[in-house]
């Protein structure tokens, strides 16, 4: 039952990592600033906070190497 929960997880921090991603991309920051503002709305996201924490700081560190 564990690695059933496990894969579940997973898919779900996929999914989760993939709106967030799309959100970022959906009207991508113009300059430095804008993009701090992003990712903070990105952060305070219900989406965000049901990612692990692990995949919250992949996601922010991923996201703060995106161009603008």
């Amino acid at each position: 039952m564990g690695q059933k929960s496990d894969i579940n997880n997973n898919i779900t921090n996929i999914y989760l990592f993939n709106i967030l991603i799309n959100k970022y991309h959906e009207n991508p920051p113009r300059n430095f600033n804008d993009k701090i503002v992003k990712i903070g709305e990105i952060k305070r996201s219900d989406e965000y906070n049901q990612l692990s924490l692990e995949d919250q700081a992949k996601l922010f560190t991923m996201l703060m190497g995106q161009r603008y």
